[in-house]
Formats: C-alpha cells, structure tokens, sequence
C-alpha cells in the first residue's frame, strides 16, 4: 500500500476532506542535483489538492489534524494503464485497420486522431465511472 501524509481540512458526517501537497517524482530520484527537470519543479509552486475520504473507522477528527492515507498499488497500476494506454491502443488499433484497408496515408492519419480521441473519450468514461464506485479513493489508514 502506498501511504501519504495529510492534513484534515473539513469533517462531515460521512467522512473528511484532506488536504495534500501534489509532489514530484523529483524527490526520489537520484540525479536530482545535475537534472533540468528538478529545476522547472522547483520554479513552479506547490500544489496542494484537496480530496474526500471515507472515515469507515469512525475516528474522531478534527480541522487541522494530520493522518495517513492510503492507496493500493494495484489501483495506481491500473489507473496509469487506463490513463496511458487506453487512448493508446485506440490510436495504433485504428491506424492498423486502416492500413489493412488500403486506405491512403493521409486517411490513417485522420484516423489515428480519431482513434487517439475516441481513447481519451474512453478513458474519461471508464474513470468517471471507477471514481465513482470509489476505486480509486484512498482509505483512512490511521492518525499520527
């Protein structure tokens, strides 16, 4: 499970809102000191987002508290795979059909926009309806 740090910002009934800092794969990598990448990071500023968790343990919180959540790795597995390779395989799977048409090149490159849309469209379909059902929320794990 991938766990996370977060501050409570608001508590309702039937859960709470906590706050987190968006971060940056920067902070693990090694070759950070010599990168260009960690230096554009570095000018932008921090991003904070706000997010709905369940509190199924029916813990007592409070504005301001800190806790950890926590996400399961396959979750983050298959929302990377949907967000990357869905619009993706739509891409390569309509140039392909067009090619084996023998349609002109022109033709399977409008198709490789059409197929490359009609990914992205999938995949806002499929995400909104996992968000959802609540596959990809995080869970309250505990409080520090």
């Amino acid at each position: 499970m991938i766990e996370e740090s977060a501050q409570v910002t608001r508590v309702v009934d039937t859960g709470i809102w906590i706050e987190v800092n968006r971060k940056s794969a920067c902070a693990a990598c090694s070759a950070q000191a010599g990168c260009g990448q960690k230096k554009l990071v570095d000018w932008l500023p921090s991003k904070r987002v706000e997010v709905f968790v369940d509190n199924p343990l029916n813990l007592i919180l409070s504005p301001g508290q800190v806790v950890t959540v926590g996400l399961e790795e396959g979750v983050l597995l298959r929302a990377s795979i949907l967000v990357y390779l869905t619009p993706l395989m739509g891409l390569i799977a309509a140039v392909l059909i067009l090619y084996l048409l023998n349609l002109s090149e022109t033709f399977q490159i409008l198709g490789a926009i059409l197929g490359l849309t009609v990914g992205f469209i999938l995949t806002r379909v499929v995400s909104v309806r996992r968000v959802a059902l609540g596959d990809f929320t995080p869970q309250l794990l505990r409080t520090q």
